[in-house]
């Protein structure tokens, strides 16, 4: 999977201190060395932690503000060490502060209470920095596979309102869903855009598909329930809804119109950072009503 996300990958499998290791080399200059995974059999923690060392990791000040810190990906409790076997974690599954974070923590004391069982972690990677966006944490215990996938993004987490709760829950399990299952293409979640020289956007999800040609997904993703609206608020959500759309995909049109020489070429200046691209809004469901189903197909269609 790791591969097929990033083809030019230079994988090396090796072993320290009776970890197993999957590292990616980064050929790429765009791309970041990294651990892509790690196994081992959990055994007896090391008498103590290493602190001095472990604070030599090199965690930016602008993650530790973020809300990174230095996580294990076999915990010291199991066996873990340092170096290759530390990531950028968020900090609240880390902490085990969040529901995702609890679970993280149970899966650990697991492994820590069943010396011998196999412990296998993998980190998921949206893009080319060494931060991934998702891990997956995986104990056997009995031959019984006990299992989760965890968003590593600190901003996930803060959901004051059973709404936004419900709308970052749909948009964490479609993010989820393509870094996870995305075959010859790669995706960024929350991919930053420029819209003008002030000002910038986020677009929830810009995957570029393997075609061979440089083609562009820019998709929105709304957790609007259309059967829930009052009916005059249907239309000014959808026309919202393209309009931000539309503002994401002039900006990909501009690139695309790129001409050789610009700051926004590929980097050999042929010109044009797109050959094409398309938009899409992605809804949790479809309205129950045929009316305004056919209003929000019509709407979307001009």
């Amino acid at each position: 999977m790791f591969s097929e996300a990033f083809p030019d990958a230079a994988l090396v499998m090796f072993t320290a201190a009776g970890i197993g290791f999957l590292f990616d080399h980064g050929v790429s200059i765009d791309r970041v060395p990294g651990t892509a995974a790690a196994w081992t059999r959990a055994r007896s923690a090391p008498a103590s932690r290493d602190r001095s060392r472990q604070a030599g990791f090199p965690l930016s000040p602008t993650l530790a503000e973020g809300g990174y810190e230095r996580g294990h990906l076999i915990a010291h409790a199991s066996g873990g060490g340092l170096d290759a076997n530390v990531f950028a974690q968020a900090r609240h599954v880390n902490q085990g502060w969040s529901p995702d974070g609890r679970r993280y923590r149970q899966l650990e004391r697991l492994a820590a209470a069943n010396p011998g069982c196999l412990v296998f972690h993998r980190l998921i990677y949206g893009d080319d920095t060494d931060v991934p966006d998702l891990n997956e944490l995986t104990v056997i215990v009995d031959g019984q596979s006990h299992s989760g996938v965890f968003d590593n993004r600190p901003g996930v987490w803060t959901s004051p309102t059973r709404l936004l709760r419900r709308g970052r829950r749909f948009h964490q399990q479609v993010q989820i869903a393509f870094l996870l299952g995305l075959a010859g293409a790669s995706a960024y979640p929350e991919h930053h855009v420029r819209l003008t020289r002030v000002s910038r956007g986020r677009v929830d999800l810009h995957v570029v598909p393997d075609l061979g040609e440089r083609y562009a997904v820019v998709i929105e993703i709304k957790s609007t329930d259309w059967d829930a609206l009052r009916e005059d608020r249907v239309r000014p959500n959808v026309q919202a809804h393209i309009r931000q759309l539309l503002g994401y995909l002039d900006r990909y049109i501009e690139d695309m119109d790129a001409a050789p020489g610009d700051d926004r070429n590929l980097a050999d200046g042929s010109g044009g950072v797109w050959d094409s691209v398309s938009g899409v809004l992605l809804y949790p469901r479809r309205p129950a009503k045929t009316a305004r189903l056919q209003l929000i197909d019509d709407l979307i269609s001009r």
